[in-house]
């Protein structure tokens, strides 16, 4: 069996030598290390604001449907009592009313969007 020798010294140059590279080692990977997790996190929170996001967008789509084919129903029923067969022809008719429901499902959605967006404001704030 052979005897490995050790220099006088040799442990204490070892450990000085292993502490300077986890020195500069350490001074190199700690800042990539802390952006790493600092992403993470950040990941982490919009992950949840989307899970949310998503749910809320899952339950509110039924409703602003409803009401938007409510609505659809009513502008429908007033369009008619308004034009007189009298005063439009049917091409006129048709597209005043295609118009009017048009316009009407807009507008039903941006309030329905506001009103969202307005909420989102006061969770996040």
């Amino acid at each position: 069996m052979a005897r490995r020798m050790r220099l006088p010294g040799s442990g204490r140059l070892k450990r000085r030598v292993d502490a300077a590279i986890r020195w500069r080692t350490d001074e190199a990977v700690h800042p990539v290390a802390r952006r790493a997790q600092d992403l993470h996190d950040w990941v982490a929170r919009v992950e949840a604001t989307a899970k949310w996001t998503a749910n809320e967008v899952r339950r509110l789509a039924p409703q602003v449907a409803a009401i938007e084919a409510r609505i659809a129903d009513l502008d429908d029923l007033l369009r008619r009592r308004e034009i007189d067969a009298a005063t439009a022809s049917e091409p006129e008719r048709t597209m005043l009313d295609l118009i009017a429901t048009e316009h009407e499902r807009v507008r039903v959605r941006l309030a329905a969007v506001a009103s969202y967006e307005e909420r989102l404001r006061r969770l996040e704030a």
